[in-house]
């Protein structure tokens, strides 16, 4: 049964790849808030959602009000401060940057697993992780070779790792959610609570997420759509059949992707030591198959 979550976390992370070429374009100089584009991407996932599960929706009011607290925390980290984040990352570094460093969080999940849920640290995860960053780092230093075209990466690396970190905990934590409610059902209450506390910053912030151009709301809706509503549904999904501390390790093929796409639409560039780190991802993810056997 592990082929279908091998299969849902490929297909999540080659989604969450487009998402750094899509909000770069979008945010452009800085004009646009991150909030804003945050707040649409979870308004139209939830839209997306809610048609997905129609009837099924009635099932969130039987949940208990003990049980939501694990489901706002959940909203508050993976959907609420890592939209944030990431789109705020976008601002100051490249699109190849940003989700090299966000993907890095196997290395978070791993550890948080390990802590919180117990899973086993064998050396094959240990080795994989280690191999998979080895492969980012590499990647990420070959796309500073000859490219300029930043802000402050410095702080928008920062901002991505805290990112990393964001998703690691929903990663970890929604496990047991998932198992209980299913991966469409826990998406959707997450993002939509997501979606409020992004509504409510925004009245306290006084920023105006309704007056936007054309290209901030189709962007949110491919983002709602597409890499959230069907992306973190295949993720959670996965999490029934893959342990966290592997599943984590699938994400680095997202930095893979944004790579690609950042270098054929956004002209970054693409050298002899980005293609050996992009190598050592891809082989990060058989190693811990190949110690199994």
């Amino acid at each position: 049964m592990k082929i279908k979550g091998y299969i849902c976390a490929i297909l999540a992370s080659v989604m969450w790849g487009t998402v750094f070429l899509v909000g770069r374009f979008t945010m452009g100089g800085g004009e646009v808030n991150p909030f804003v584009l945050a707040f649409w991407r979870c308004f139209f996932a939830t839209a997306f959602l809610s048609c997905i599960l129609r009837g099924r929706i009635k099932d969130a009011f039987t949940i208990s009000g003990k049980e939501y607290i694990i489901l706002l925390f959940l909203a508050f980290t993976g959907i609420f401060l890592f939209n944030v984040l990431i789109f705020a990352s976008l601002k100051f570094t490249t699109a190849t940057s940003s989700s090299i460093l966000m993907n890095a969080n196997p290395l978070f999940i791993l550890i948080l697993a390990a802590v919180f849920l117990r899973e086993k640290m064998n050396m094959g995860k240990i080795i994989s992780v280690i191999t998979g960053f080895a492969g980012c780092i590499m990647v990420i230093k070959g796309t500073y070779t000859g490219y300029t075209g930043v802000i402050n990466p410095l702080k928008g690396n920062l901002l991505a790792l805290g990112s990393a970190l964001c998703w690691a905990l929903y990663t970890v934590f929604g496990g047991g959610p998932v198992k209980k409610y299913g991966a469409v059902l826990t998406t959707f209450i997450t993002i939509s609570f997501g979606m409020l506390m992004l509504l409510f910053m925004m009245f306290l912030m006084r920023i105006n997420f309704w007056d936007i151009g054309r290209s901030v709301f189709l962007a949110g809706a491919y983002l709602g759509i597409v890499p959230a509503g069907i992306g973190f549904t295949l993720w959670y999904n996965a999490l029934k059949y893959i342990d966290a501390g592997e599943l984590g390790i699938f994400q680095y093929l997202a930095s893979v992707v944004t790579a690609i796409l950042a270098v054929i639409f956004l002209k970054e560039s693409l050298n002899v030591l980005m293609l050996v780190g992009m190598s050592l991802v891809f082989l990060s993810l058989y190693l811990p198959k190949i110690q199994k056997e």
